[in-house]
């Protein structure tokens, strides 16, 4: 009989099992991966809140005129502002006063601010003063205007 001597070379026989050794890693590999992919559908929708201020401000500022002969020293004028809050938030207001002119030493007023729950409305009042101390003949017939404002933010 005749002998075939074929010789393999032995990288070609290491090669050829890590093939196969590869193969059956991947295949099992694939059943495992399978098993943990999920799919999920989700939804969501989002509405903004109304936001809506009433005051007596005509659009949240309101500027008053005041003469020497409707304050002097010594004396104080009020405000009252109404602010009503339609909003469907609750709002933390603030008033503010700028004196436009300086030709009066009017002083700092009694200055509010508060939260407003909805539908709530509130009433501050705001006191602007005359200091006593500050007397002199020069104030005599002027005038000095202030600007009340009100500013609004919502709260988180």
């Amino acid at each position: 009989m005749r002998q075939f001597n074929i010789k393999t070379p032995l990288v070609f026989k290491i090669g050829v099992a890590l093939l196969c050794a590869m193969l059956i890693t991947s295949y099992m590999m694939s059943g495992l991966y399978a098993r943990y992919t999920v799919t999920a559908t989700a939804s969501d929708s989002a509405r903004v809140a109304k936001f809506s201020i009433t005051d007596d401000l005509a659009d949240v500022s309101k500027t008053v005129v005041l003469n020497a002969s409707s304050i002097g020293p010594g004396e104080q004028y009020y405000y009252a502002a109404n602010i009503i809050n339609n909003s469907e938030v609750t709002v933390h207001y603030k008033v503010m006063l700028v004196n436009m002119t300086d030709n009066l030493p009017i002083t700092d007023a009694i200055l509010n601010e508060g939260d407003l729950a909805p539908g709530v409305n509130e009433s501050p009042v705001i006191s602007i003063r005359w200091d006593s101390v500050d007397v002199s003949a020069d104030y005599a017939g002027k005038t000095d205007v202030i600007k009340i404002i009100v500013t609004v933010e919502q709260v988180d």
